[in-house]
């Protein structure tokens, strides 16, 4: 099995809403009303078959 080191965050914005982006470059992957809406994103972003998160880094696994 191969590891892959993925991440996201959502963070408030002062408008009102919510911004997403990639924590790896900090691209922009959207903005949106609400936090719910923002884990939708991030799980619509998602590689495909990605498993459950776990803890450690890549050399770990």
């Amino acid at each position: 099995m191969t590891a892959t080191a993925v991440g996201f965050e959502a963070n408030p914005h002062g408008s009102g809403g919510y911004r997403v982006r990639s924590e790896s470059d900090r691209a922009l992957l959207g903005e949106v009303d609400t936090v719910e809406e923002a884990y939708e994103l991030i799980a619509a972003t998602l590689p495909e078959g990605c498993g459950p998160a776990v803890v450690g880094t890549p050399d770990q696994l």
